[in-house]
Order: structure tokens, then C-alpha cells, then sequence
């Protein structure tokens, strides 16, 4: 059963570092993944069109005063468990990967003139066991590739790390 620890451990492995107890043990190794999983994690998800974290949603604009001061019409929320917005349409009919409005985000919400939006999106994912295998090998590989100059001091290991992490990502872009 994967868990943070599990890969916490995979990341260190790769570093030929002493594997953790648990992710609150006080060990060097379990404060450097406490200190960094948890961004990491949602960078990892932000990072690629991952199938187990993409939802879709129907918004309703803010109400007034709640508009952009100008160049849009309308603005949306955009909830704080999404990451990244894949794409936003108007025509909730449409194939996937076709957006037949001019859309932004800008910090927490979408600006655009359309009335109501269709997006899809990227989520947060907290609970390791509603992930896939590929996404918790590419969260160790970017552990590895962070946690490696302060572990091993080795600027070679990481950006073999770093290359394995990239490897990943590819992986899902196919």
C-alpha cells in the first residue's frame, strides 16, 4: 500500500540515504520530506494532465462589484483545491482540447467574457492511494532531485534525478 513514507523512501533509496520510519520520526531524512513533500506534491500534480486529478466544472460568474476593471467581462472563482485550469469553454459540447473562448487566470480566478464556463482542471490530491503508480514514481524522482545537494552534496545525483523526474513527465504526455 503506497503512502508519503513509501515514497519518501523510494526518493531516498535513489539517493543511497537511510530510508524513514514514519514522515514525523525527528530524522534529518523524515524533516527534509515533512519540510517538502506537500509542495512538491502539488507541483508534481501541476505539472502534467494527470487522469486520477482532472475534474471538470460548471461556474457562474462573481456577482458585481466583483468584475474585472477592464479588458473582460466576467470573472470566476477558481476554488483553492485546483491547481492549474486546463482549458475553459463555453460550449460544453465541444471535443476536448478546443476552447472557443479568449480566457486568463489571473491569481485565484478566470477572467473572460463568457457567461457561464465549462473548465477543466487539475485538483489537489492528498490521499496517496487515489494516485497512479506513474505519478508516485515521477513525486519521488522530484523529491530525490530536491532533497539530493543538501543529502549527498552531489549536483550529478540530482540532475539525475531531475532527468528521471522529466522522464516521468514525458511518460504521461504520450
Amino acid at each position: 500500500m503506497a503512502s508519503e513514507v513509501t515514497i519518501c523512501n523510494q526518493a531516498l533509496s535513489w539517493l543511497a540515504a537511510t530510508p524513514i520510519l514514519t514522515i514525523n520520526d525527528g530524522t534529518t531524512n523524515a524533516n527534509l520530506c515533512l519540510a517538502n513533500y506537500a509542495e512538491l506534491r502539488d507541483a508534481t500534480l501541476e505539472s502534467a494532465a494527470w487522469t486520477f486529478a482532472t475534474e471538470r466544472y460548471q461556474w457562474a460568474p462573481l456577482a458585481a462589484p466583483n468584475v474585472p476593471a477592464y479588458g473582460y467581462a466576467n470573472k470566476f472563482l477558481i476554488p483553492s483545491t485546483i491547481l492549474r485550469v486546463l482549458e475553459c469553454r463555453e460550449d460544453p459540447s465541444q471535443p476536448d482540447g478546443i476552447s472557443n473562448i479568449d480566457w486568463r487566470r489571473e491569481g485565484q480566478h478566470i477572467v473572460t467574457d463568457a457567461g457561464v464556463i465549462y473548465a477543466k482542471c487539475i485538483i489537489q490530491v492528498t490521499a496517496v492511494n487515489n494516485t497512479s503508480a506513474l505519478f508516485r514514481q515521477a513525486l519521488a524522482a522530484r523529491i530525490a532531485g530536491t532533497l539530493a545537494p543538501t543529502i549527498t552534496e552531489s549536483k550529478g545525483l540530482a540532475d539525475r534525478m531531475w532527468n528521471l523526474y522529466e522522464q516521468y513527465i514525458k511518460l504521461i504526455l504520450l
